[in-house]
């Protein structure tokens, strides 16, 4: 682990065009400091696990991860799932200082979505294995996401559902702002823990032609629709936005029937 006091003197000698033209953070799309605040706010908001990077010009493994791991297809794609915070030294030292009160760099933290760090070590970068990375990658995000798992497609969720004994839900929305309500509910305490054991795809709005909209009879979003697998047969449809423990009572009874 490098010291800030004594790296900046033992990195000197490598001046930032040493590096190239290296996108700081390689080709994962990060928020920087100045949205520190904001990025934490969107992760609780949403659910969603944090990367949070603490990254100088002079650092080389800083640069290592940047050309290699971090630019990597399989861990970009990965990291999409997070919040990532890409934290300058130079630019927002008292996040690192003053905030965290670390002062080794190059550091890397695993936050879940209330901010708090579950994994990773002062002074210390995740692994450069892209498979490694990505597989720890979704071990944070089945330990400390709080969103659903979502299916590519309307089949190959009735194909887990109907594997795996778990109801799947449909979900449709007409707009952002149905879209933000619907989340702030999924990350609630009532619901968070329960969505998890559905199977969800999310469907597009309403359309003539979609083979969706006939065979669930949806004549309008947003929609939230519970189906068996087993034999596809709707358990639950809550049409609108309804609270946090009301549709937890509703969705507990589904899981009950398809997991009998």
């Amino acid at each position: 682990m490098k010291r800030i006091a004594l790296s900046l003197a033992g990195c000197l000698a490598f001046p930032a065009l040493a590096w190239g033209q290296q996108q700081p953070g390689g080709r994962i799309q990060w928020r920087g400091g100045e949205e520190y605040d904001a990025a934490m706010a969107e992760a609780k908001k949403y659910g969603r696990p944090i990367l949070l990077y603490f990254w100088a010009e002079w650092a080389a493994p800083c640069h290592q991860h940047d050309r290699g791991v971090f630019s990597d297809d399989a861990v970009v794609k990965a990291s999409e799932k997070f919040v990532r915070i890409l934290v300058d030294y130079k630019k927002h030292p008292k996040i690192m200082t003053e905030t965290w009160k670390i002062n080794g760099i190059p550091t890397f933290f695993f936050l879940d979505p209330d901010g708090n760090k579950v994994d990773g070590r002062e002074g210390v970068m995740p692994s450069d294995n892209p498979d490694t990375l990505v597989s720890h990658f979704n071990s944070i995000l089945e330990k400390h996401g709080r969103f659903p798992r979502w299916a590519d497609t309307l089949e190959a969720a009735l194909e887990k559902g109907r594997r795996d004994r778990m109801p799947v839900i449909l979900f449709w929305t007409d707009g952002k702002e149905a879209s933000e309500e619907y989340a702030r509910s999924f990350g609630s305490a009532a619901l968070k823990d329960l969505l998890r054991r559905f199977v969800w795809v999310r469907l597009k709005l309403v359309k003539k032609g979609n083979p969706a909209v006939a065979r669930y009879a949806v004549k309008g979003a947003p929609l939230l629709l519970v189906i068996d697998p087993r034999d596809d047969a709707p358990l639950v449809r809550c049409e609108g936005v309804r609270e946090p423990e009301a549709l937890r009572a509703e969705l507990d009874a589904a899981l009950g029937k398809v997991r009998r």
